[in-house]
């Protein structure tokens, strides 16, 4: 969520505008796009945030290492133990199998952490490289 909105109370990740007119995310009941399942990823430009970050509604949820059910307010937590435990997970984002309401930053569902299905991922987020300084050596 912290990626998604930023600093805003904007409705979905690319602003206010309405998720309905399948140019901006996959989701089964926004039938303007040629895709039924899954998307490559940057597969709808105006999907992005202000700030650049991409695909971050439709397609899959993705399945965060908060629990539900929980507050809101353990969705922002960085970092933790990983350990996922038993009983539910959240997931938000919507998905290509769910309708558009469920693209909302705001919307968040619940998972059991052994149950497949085709509509929910993750998200692999890495820090940048850091560039360390060659020496020379003198001689």
């Amino acid at each position: 969520e912290i990626a998604a909105r930023r600093n805003t109370d904007r409705l979905c990740p690319w602003g206010d505008a309405s998720p309905h007119t399948g140019e901006r995310a996959a989701a089964i009941y926004i039938r303007d796009n040629a895709f039924v399942g899954t998307t490559p990823v940057g597969a709808f430009p105006r999907g992005h945030t202000p700030e650049g970050i991409w695909d971050m509604a439709g397609n899959v949820f993705e399945w965060c290492a908060s629990r539900f059910p929980g507050a809101v307010e353990d969705d922002l937590r960085i970092g933790g133990d990983g350990d996922i435990g038993s009983g539910e997970v959240v997931y938000r984002g919507g998905s290509w199998a769910r309708g558009p309401d469920a693209l909302a930053i705001s919307y968040r569902g619940d998972h059991p952490p052994g149950l497949f299905r085709s509509d929910v991922g993750f998200r692999v987020i890495c820090r940048p490289a850091i560039r360390r300084r060659s020496r020379k050596t003198s001689g």
